[in-house]
């Protein structure tokens, strides 16, 4: 493998190094912040907003995220994993914020292959699975100790409704929550309309709409704490608050308004097999419907077996020459108005066809013997 390997590197731009303003591309913008309590609105973030929208999440879930708190206020004793654990959430905090919040920059500038990646907010999956650690010790010091501070418990769950309750009341006077779901419910159209539904809700309503299922999960949470019962009901409570909370994060990659039947009919009308192109046709021709039905099924090109050229590129790994050769805009333009040139991957240097022709018969005849042969048995 590693004779394959090297030349490919070498024929690559890929980790060749980048500058500082694009390795700081995608980093976590502090409005993402919100998402430590509230994910939905992130899919309707109306503020300085400069991350992909799918790494604005950091939400860790409410409950761990009560537990997380109780970790940092808590004055009992921090084992050195746990310290650790909470260097380990600050530094890639601080990381995760790009320039703002400076490690990304210095790590650029004195650390080696930090010139080799871009997103910084993706490193929010390492200090949300920090913070999670910690919140699982004082989880599992909830089940194990009976001397466990109950009480702070409930003082950061009561203060948690409190904040909770407040966003509900000012979302709700400020939103237009009530209109718009009244709306859909009048349409009754179906897969259209739920996807109109989560197009027509702003920022606010999806905020009102999280807090009120915080609110709903705090509270039961609360009561069951403090009927001493809160064992029994953790994991299943957590489960279910989770579920309920990614289902409406699924719009933002899954969602779509054309329904499978639509998408059937495209495939359908696609030629089966693999057919052979045109080799008088030119690649501008084979490439003039590639994005025609790109918001159904993606690229056209794969479906209809003409090799055509799309704009649309999504790779890490593009050769250089190739990379080089569509940057190049006017060439590009003026190439891809001929023919592809097709080459055999064999070449034979014979004296005498007849036999030639005659030699390849007979072994082709003798393989396939052999196969039949060894189907058989």
């Amino acid at each position: 493998m590693q004779s394959n390997y090297v030349p490919f590197i070498q024929s690559i731009n890929r980790g060749s190094g980048i500058d500082l303003s694009t390795a700081l591309t995608n980093s976590m913008a502090p409005v993402n912040f919100i998402s430590f309590a509230t994910p939905w609105p992130t899919l309707k973030a109306t503020f300085n907003q400069y991350t992909d929208p799918l790494i604005r999440n950091c939400y860790p879930g409410i409950l761990l995220l009560l537990f997380f708190l109780l970790s940092i206020i808590s004055k009992q004793k921090k084992t050195l994993l746990q310290w650790f654990l909470l260097g380990v959430f600050l530094f890639f905090i601080l990381f995760s914020l790009g320039e703002l919040g400076g490690i990304r920059v210095l790590s650029f500038h004195f650390l080696p292959l930090m010139d080799t990646f871009r997103h910084p907010a993706n490193s929010k999956l390492f200090f949300l699975f920090a913070a999670q650690l910690l919140a699982a010790f004082y989880i599992n010091d909830y089940f194990t100790f009976p001397s466990f501070n109950k009480l702070l418990l409930k003082r950061v769950t009561f203060f948690s409704i409190l904040l909770v309750t407040t966003g509900v009341i000012i979302s709700f006077f400020t939103g237009n929550t009530a209109d718009t779901i009244k709306t859909f419910f009048a349409r009754n159209e179906g897969r259209q309309s739920l996807k109109q539904l989560m197009t027509n809700l702003s920022f606010t309503d999806l905020f009102l709409l999280n807090c009120l299922l915080l609110l709903a999960t705090l509270f039961f949470f609360y009561l069951t704490l403090q009927k001493n019962i809160l064992k029994k009901y953790l994991l299943p409570l957590v489960v279910v608050e989770m579920f309920i909370t990614a289902q409406l994060m699924l719009p933002l990659t899954y969602a779509r308004t054309s329904t499978p039947k639509e998408t059937q009919a495209i495939l359908d009308q696609q030629p089966k097999g693999y057919p052979i192109p045109d080799i008088k046709a030119s690649i501008a021709s084979f490439s003039a419907d590639g994005m025609k039905y790109f918001d159904i099924i993606g690229c056209l090109n794969p479906y209809n077996k003409q090799p055509g050229r799309s704009d649309y590129i999504i790779t890490p790994s593009n050769l250089s020459s190739q990379q080089n050769f569509w940057e190049n805009t006017a060439l590009r333009n003026k190439t891809i108005q001929y023919p592809l040139f097709y080459f055999a991957d064999t070449i034979y240097s014979v004296k005498d066809t007849t036999s030639f022709i005659s030699s390849v018969a007979q072994n082709k005849a003798a393989i396939i013997e052999s196969e039949n042969q060894y189907t058989i048995s």
